[in-house]
């Protein structure tokens, strides 16, 4: 059993502390949280906490992992495989970072953006990441951070 927030607009399952819907980005800070079990619902996100809490990770909205490394992040980069079809991203759109301890995030001066919880981050600079954080490539790729 897991709390999350349902969105009354598309009906995803979001975490519990979202106030944007990560697949719509519709406002649910309003919303009450609810009490399911993953099974009960097709929208519920699937996560293997293996996966989530052993290693750093991007979880997809359709709950696929995506091991969180040193990589390029677009068309020709990691992700490739989520975005083929989706030309609002560039062929090198963001790259993460990993220096120390911590993760980081930079846009390589992309033609649509990155955001961060919904706040755009300035090109060519290195964004720290947290854990929960929701990333937005343009408006069409949304991942969830678990490091």
């Amino acid at each position: 059993m897991s709390l999350v927030k349902i969105c009354p607009n598309c009906s995803t399952h979001n975490i519990n502390e979202d106030e944007i819907c990560i697949r719509c980005g519709n406002d649910i800070s309003v919303v009450n949280p609810v009490s399911i079990d993953s099974t009960q619902s097709q929208n519920a996100i699937k996560v293997d906490p293996d996966k989530v809490l052993n290693k750093p990770c991007l979880l997809t909205e359709d709950g696929t992992t995506i091991e969180l490394k040193e990589a390029t992040f677009g068309r020709e980069g990691i992700g490739s495989n989520l975005i083929t079809d989706k030309l609002t991203i560039s062929r090198k759109h963001a790259k993460f970072w990993k220096i120390g301890a911590k993760w980081y995030l930079e846009d390589l001066g992309s033609a649509n953006g990155t955001y961060i919880n919904d706040k755009q981050i300035q090109p060519n600079e290195k964004t720290e990441l947290n854990n929960g954080d929701k990333i937005s490539f343009s408006s069409s790729v949304h991942l969830r951070v678990y490091i």
